[in-house]
């Protein structure tokens, strides 16, 4: 992202291209972290540790979310 901010002032159509593509990054990254949390839950099926592993997934990953400024 820092390149893409870095380089708007030349280049703005590109930049913000280049941020789509990190963005989409990142959001392909927090998909897959939530489908791995909830194949972790699906194996471990009423095993504690396992779950409770997965509810730390889980809040990390919420917290996170909504830790993101409002547009």
């Amino acid at each position: 992202m820092e390149k893409a901010v870095l380089a708007f002032v030349d280049e703005p159509q590109g930049a913000v291209g280049e941020a789509e593509e990190v963005l989409a990054e990142a959001l392909d990254r927090a998909e897959r972290a939530v489908a791995g949390a909830r194949a972790a839950v699906a194996q471990g099926g009423t095993d504690t540790e396992a779950l409770r592993l997965a509810l730390r997934r889980y809040r990390a990953l919420t917290s996170h979310l909504l830790a993101l400024p409002t547009p």
